[in-house]
């Protein structure tokens, strides 16, 4: 699991795949992040610019903990696209580590 300091930038490379694992450019696709351990949402929206391999940017705002006194969460990017007439989805897990914890 890649782990990220919190309120820190990040970005994320992913592509899209069939079900025969071919590289696909969809239609449209969307996202949600959210906090693993309470379901917090922190973000969601539709992907614009669809290729078969993007870029996705986390922002400052996207690892600012919840909880200011845990030493870390768990952030869940899950996206969702269509091609043609499928739906495919992928799931991607962080660590956002809490600054003050760190020596």
């Amino acid at each position: 699991m890649d782990t990220i300091k919190e309120q820190t930038t990040a970005t994320l490379e992913f592509a899209f795949y069939d079900e025969n694992a071919a590289a696909v450019i969809p239609d449209n696709g969307s996202f949600q992040l959210y906090d693993k351990f309470s379901g917090t949402a922190i973000r969601n929206g539709s992907i614009s610019g669809l290729a078969a391999t993007m870029d996705f940017d986390l922002t400052t705002t996207d690892n600012t903990l919840l909880d200011q006194t845990a030493r870390y969460e768990i952030r869940v990017l899950e996206v969702e696209y269509t091609y043609t007439t499928k739906t495919g989805r992928g799931l991607y897990e962080y660590k956002v580590e809490n600054l003050s914890y760190l020596t």
